[in-house]
Formats: structure tokens, sequence, C-alpha cells
């Protein structure tokens, strides 16, 4: 009996395939369809083949034309993939805004793609509704290494990094120290310091030996070259040159040692060694990774996951490893080490702080909200795990002062969070929503206002990235894209090296029909725009390098006039609103702007009529699509205060039974509905987090939108309903403006405000669902 079609497609659906951009030429130019029913047939000759459906333009074209080319795609490049698939409906050339290279067989193929190859059509046989083109490849080449994009049961997606099975470490040993027995009854094998060589290269080459030097220290044994401080930031490219090198010398292993005094970021081992595995081949790479910081677990991990499988540690007392009075072991690790039954772990100190530091066995503080991390997505979480003991120990002093602590700006920029959500190719971390979520929610669980703040910095990325969008779209003459693309990429290139951006969109004028209001208008000038008007709520007033304001082109009465500007911080004609006595979020400097008449010249400018429009229309869902992340920061609060009330309620005993506190039965009740709360504000989250960053997506851009009407209400309310409930349940010892219960409802009450009640949500989403005005954001306001 022959299997029904929707089966079929479905189990065909469960097998794993890369992408490619089949292209080929005709008489109206290039063409280009997204396939991946690709396969090699044959090594002598060169044979490949590739399907296309015979209902396609493609199929005609490519017999027509006798060759094709086919162009593989990687990890970061699934936009070009939905591009040629027909998923960017209005998209009219799918080849602009690309580098391409045209092939001698005169086919385009991607300059950036993973590899490519030129095909002549050799045969071409029927298959059903397919036809099956055999070509014979007359060129190939691979422009770039990195993890190929792959295509399953209909979703994008990347090769996962496996942990090894089994690793091996190198554990050198100071002479007489028992550890020694214990390794050799493990069965651990001895390298004696007369059957191996080790040197140390520095990033510039210094101490790089001779090729007669390596080679008569081989015929002694195995010869280990060391690249000295090989994760320290900016020097990747010096680092894989020595390793080409090294690997050029002839080094059996060659080693990246990170620095003991400087250790490195997770994201920072992962750059060095994605390239470096692939470029010392076949001597096996070494690492050597500084312990006894809070991240030393986790590169551990990042470096295991990258696919290195030998490492180097040294035992307590050894000195370091280039020691000659101790004995290396090497140890192949699986389950068990053979030391560990025997070898006691220190006692940690009755005293020694525990903040921030992350074992092996305790998710990052992000992993609570996003618990289905990618070894990238931990690597930046990691990041943002550096600065919570930092964010939290100033917590209480930031609302004390109703100030931002400037201290703030350095601990975020130096940690490389300023460029969290910004494409790596504009020099930042690569991060998505979701990156963005887990870190507002982890600051949130610690200092909620600098969260707040730094939500709002990262909002300006949308200012980028939409825009950027919209051109890949088509949604901009060919005579608007050089201006529009300039902003779009100068906003992410700021952010990434550091510059604080404050988004300004809300203003006092309000609208009955309207979210937020734009009343400030720009009007022309020689050279430039003047400014004018207030903004009345933004974070990092006076703190910010530059105000990213939104206004209205004098003129326009339409959201056709909404446009951008970059003002720095201290242009002339910019002022601060003055402070105000604010109920929570104190430490978050939202007192806002005053412009008047502040020139901005055209480079810092977004003047394009209706580019704000069409900025829109690229937004998956909730506003331009970051603004779930602002509930994450409440959501991270609550569950700050909610931690804190349930160990002091539990370490609390009555006097007269020496029962917990959290045990009578009035507690019990409060803490089943602070937990029923906070759960309820965590499936909302999530499920829009979902939404908004799943692929393919599983709902309309209007039903994201209902969603989150709905949704970011409810959330704040959840959110504050456990604060109230840390209230009632920690008593009147509790009941004070400067402790973290008090702390946490007048923060989470300001959730009820911004930007709006659940009440509003709910009848918005109402007006969605009836009436599909899902993209009525803005109303444009003349006074």
């Amino acid at each position: 009996m022959p299997v029904d079609s929707t089966t079929f497609r479905s189990v065909l659906g469960q097998w794993p395939s890369g992408v490619c951009v089949v292209t080929t030429v005709g008489p109206h130019g290039a063409h280009g369809m997204t396939a991946s029913s690709f396969s090699s047939v044959s090594l002598d000759p060169p044979l490949v083949s590739v399907c296309l459906g015979n209902h396609l333009p493609s199929r005609t074209l490519l017999e027509s034309a006798g060759k094709f080319a086919l162009s593989f795609l990687g990890k970061d490049q699934a936009h070009i993939g939905r591009r040629f698939a027909g998923q960017h409906p209005g998209v009219t050339d799918r080849f602009a805004g690309l580098a391409w290279t045209i092939t001698p067989n005169g086919c385009p193929v991607l300059s950036d793609a993973v590899a490519w190859l030129d095909c002549t059509v050799a045969h071409a046989y029927p298959g059903g509704d397919h036809t099956i083109f055999v070509g014979r490849v007359t060129e190939a080449a691979t422009p770039r290494v990195i993890a190929p994009l792959l295509f399953h049961s209909r979703t994008w997606g990347q090769v996962a990094d496996p942990l090894p099975t089994a690793i091996h470490l190198t554990v050198e040993v100071a002479a007489g120290d028992p550890l020694a027995q214990v390794l050799r009854q493990g069965g651990a094998r001895v390298r004696h310091d007369d059957d191996h060589t080790e040197f140390v290269v520095t990033a510039d080459g210094s101490g790089l030996p001779s090729a007669e030097w390596v080679a008569a220290a081989k015929l002694a044994g195995c010869v280990v070259g060391y690249v000295a401080d090989a994760f320290d930031p900016g020097r990747e490219q010096a680092v894989l040159d020595v390793l080409d090198a090294l690997t050029a010398l002839g080094c059996d292993e060659v080693g990246l040692a990170e620095s003991a005094t400087a250790p490195a970021s997770p994201l920072q081992v992962r750059r060095v060694l994605q390239d470096a595995k692939a470029r010392v081949r076949p001597a096996a790479l070494r690492v050597r990774l500084a312990g006894g910081h809070s991240l030393a677990l986790v590169n551990a991990l990042v470096a295991m996951k990258s696919g290195v499988t030998h490492f180097d540690t040294v035992a307590p007392g050894s000195g370091s490893p280039a020691c000659r009075s101790a004995t290396c072991f090497i140890c192949p690790v699986n389950s068990r080490c053979p030391a560990r039954s025997t070898r006691r772990r220190p006692a940690t100190s009755a005293t020694s702080p525990r903040s921030g530091v992350t074992s092996m066995a305790d998710r990052l503080t992000g992993e609570r909200l996003v618990n289905d991390m990618t070894v990238d997505e931990k690597s930046r979480a990691a990041l943002v795990e550096q600065v919570l003991p930092v964010l939290r120990a100033k917590a209480e002093q930031a609302d004390a002062d109703g100030a931002f602590p400037m201290s703030h700006i350095d601990l975020l920029r130096d940690a490389g969070l300023m460029g969290l959500i910004v494409p790596e190719e504009y020099g930042g971390l690569g991060g998505t929503l979701r990156d963005l979520a887990a870190a507002t929610y982890a600051m949130g669980t610690a200092c909620p206002s600098t969260a707040l703040s730094f939500f709002f910095h990262n909002t300006s990325a949308s200012r980028g990235l939409l825009p950027l969008e919209a051109i890949e779209s088509g949604l901009f003459a060919d005579d608007e894209v050089p201006v529009v693309k300039a902003f779009a990429e100068k906003v992410l290139r700021l952010m990434s090296a550091g510059t604080w951006l404050a988004n300004f969109a809300s203003e006092s004028v309000k609208s009955s029909s309207a979210n937020i209001a734009i009343a400030t208008t720009a009007v022309r000038t020689a050279g430039g725009w003047h400014l004018t008007g207030e903004k009345s709520f933004g974070c990092a007033t006076g703190v910010a390098d530059y105000y990213l304001v939104t206004a209205r082109l004098d003129g326009y009465e339409t959201a056709d006039g909404l446009t951008m500007f970059l003002v720095p911080r201290d242009a002339p004609g910019v002022t601060e609103r003055p402070r105000w006595e604010g109920l929570g979020m104190r430490g978050s400097a939202n007192h806002g702007i005053r412009l008047q008449s502040v020139f901005i010249p055209d480079d810092d400018a977004l003047a394009v009529p209706g580019a704000f429009v069409k900025m829109l229309q690229c937004s998956r869902g909730s506003f331009v699509g970051n603004q779930l992340a602002i509930t994450a920061v409440y959501v991270g609060a609550a569950q700050g205060v909610y931690d804190d009330t349930l160990e002091r309620l539990t370490r609390k005993t009555f006097a007269d039974t020496g029962k917990s506190i959290a045990e009578s039965p009035m507690h019990q009740v409060i803490i089943g509905d602070m937990t029923e709360r906070l759960e309820t504000a965590y499936l909302w989250l999530r499920r829009q987090l979902l939404l908004e960053t799943c692929e393919p997506p599983i709902a309309t851009k209007s039903e994201v939108y209902a969603q989150w009407r709905i949704a970011k209400g409810s959330i704040c309310q959840a959110a504050f309903d456990v604060a109230m409930g840390a209230f009632k349940a920690s008593g009147t010892s509790s009941a004070t403006m400067n402790g973290v219960v008090g702390r946490a409802v007048r923060d989470l009450a300001m959730g009820l405000v911004m930007t709006f009640p659940p009440e509003r949500g709910r009848l918005e989403a109402a007006s969605v669902i009836t009436s599909n005005k899902a993209n009525e954001l803005f109303a444009s306001v003349k006074v």
C-alpha cells in the first residue's frame, strides 16, 4: 500500500541535510533558489546531483543553460537560505546586497559561502515530480571555515557541539607528592622529562625555534610548542599565525596557554579554539587553562565543546608547568579520575564569599529563564554572570541615592556586554533576543534598575538590525539604501565599541489611540537637522554617551514622518529634565531630556521618510522585537525577592517549637501563592520568547503581537504579586524602604505602569483580534 504524501514528507523531514543555493543564468540574468536535495555522486569523474521540482522556473532555466553552481551555506547564513527559498515575499532581487563571485562557467556563487561548486550538466533524469540533474564539477573552492547551516524537520539549525567521550589530562606532580603513587596505581601513563621537549612562544612569535632545532628535538621524543597568553582579547589572528608556524615546524603537540593574571572569557576561548582546532592538524591541540577564577570550569566546558580533548593542569604545590622537578602523568578521563576517590577536596573557608562562583553543577542565572541554552549562549551568559556580584552589592545604594551607579558603565563595558546583541560582523557578541532576555533577567535578580537601563541600551540595536533587514527585504528604494545602511551600521558599531546608547521615544504628550506619541520635531537646516522637543522617559539620562531620539519630520502628520537621530549627551541645546523622586527603579536615571534647536548633522540622522514604518514591518512581534526583555527584568526581580524571602523564612525558627517560620500554615499558603504567580510569569515570558525566536515561525505577526499585549501586563502583574506575597510573609521587620522586600515592592510596581497596566494590554489585544490593527504603534501629534 503506497505511503500517503503527508507521512512521506514528515518522515523525510527527519533526515537532516545541509543547505545550498543553486544558481544558474537565463535570458534575464542570474537566477537562484535554495535546495537541500544535493548529493555527491562520483569522485572520478567528479559528479554531483541536485533535484529540482518540475514546476519551478529554476528547473527550466537550468536545463536551458546547461550549467549551474552550488553555494553551501554556513550556520550564520540562514537569512540567505530563507531569501532564496522565497520566504521574503517583499524581495524582488534575491541577489541584491550580497557579495558574489562569477565562476568560469558564468554562474554566480556567494563569496563568503562555506564552499562552492561550478558545474556543467552531464545528465538529466526524470524523478517523479522532480528532475535529477547530474553535474560535472569544473571548479571548486572553500572560501571560509565555519560550521554549516542545517535543515531538519522544516527548521534551520546548526551542528551541536557534543562533549567528548574521553579527555587526556596531563597532571604535573611535584617530586615526592603522594598523588604520584595514586596516579600510577590508577593506570596513568608517565611522561618523563627526557622523553619530551617543551618550549613557549609569545603571540608575536618571540621564542620560535628553528626547524633544525625541532627536528633534532624530535629524535629524542615528543615536541610540544605552547603559545603564551593565547586567549588575550585582540590577539586572535596573531595566535593563529603562530599556530601555523608551530605546525609547519612539525611539532607533535601544540598548546594554548591562558594568562594566569588575566583570565579569559568563555566567549574568547570559543573564538580562538573554533579556528585553532583545524589549523594545527595533524598535531594534537592542548589547552592549559588557568584555575582559581569564577569562569574556570565554564572555560573548560567551552574548550571541550570546541573539540579539545587534551588538557594540562598542575597539582597543588607543583609550581609552573615548566618546572623540571616534576613528573607528568597522562590520565585518560571518562567517567572517573583515578585520583578522585583518594584525593581529598580542600575545605572551603567559612568566610570565603561564594557570590558569582559558577560550578559545573550550578546553572548560570540566565539559564533559570532560558533553560535550553546553546554553548555560545552559555558563553555570553557567563559574561553576565561575572558582573552580578558587583551589581548586587550596589543595588541598595543606587536605590537610596536615586542615581545610576556610574561605575556600572565601565563594569558592563569591560565585560564586553555593550554589544551583546550586535552581530559579530559589526564587532558584537552575536547574541539574539534569547541572550538579551537571559541577561536582563539575570541582572534583574541583582540590581533591577541597572538591568532596566541595560535593556534600553540594547533596544538601540533594533534601530540598526531592523533597517538592515528592511533593506534585505527590498523595502527601500535604491537611492535610499546607502543612507539607511550607513546609519544602521553606525548604531551597531557604536554599541559594539562600548558606546552607551539611551533609546528615547516616550514623551509627555499623550495620544488616546497610540502607546507612544511623538511630538519632538526635526526641521531641515543646512547640513543637518534641528531637533526640538521633550522626552519624558528614557533610562540613562545624563549617563549615556548618545541619546537615540525618535522625532517627527516637520510637515508630516503621519507615521511616515517618524525619524531617528543620534544626539550626543553634551550637544548644545540638550538638557536634563528635573530629577524626580521615583517610587521604584530609582537608580535607572529615567527623568528624561529636553531638546532646544539641537543641531544634528546628516551623518547622524536617519531621516528617510517612511523608514521607521518599513523598519517595523520586519519586527517579529513585540514593538521592535525585543520588548519582552523588559519583562524579563521584572521576572528576575521577582525571582530575587522570592529566593531572599524563602531563605529568610526557612532560616528563622519559632522560639517555642524550633520549626522554621516557613512551615507555618499561613506561610505555606503565601509561599504557594508566590510560587504560582512566579511560575505564571515564567510561562507567559517563555511562551512569548518562543513565538518571537523560533524558526520557522509558528504564529503570524498579528497573533504574536496580540499575545504580547496580553503577556506584558500579565507578566508584570504576576511579578508584582510575588513581591506583595513576600511583603505579607516577611512581617513588619521587613517592611522597610531600603530592605530587599521594600525595594522589590517599589521596583515591581513600576512594571504595572511601563508602558501600560495589564488591563490596557488585554483591551488592546481584543482590539487587535477583532480589528487587525496590530501595527498602529505610534501616532504623530502636533503641538
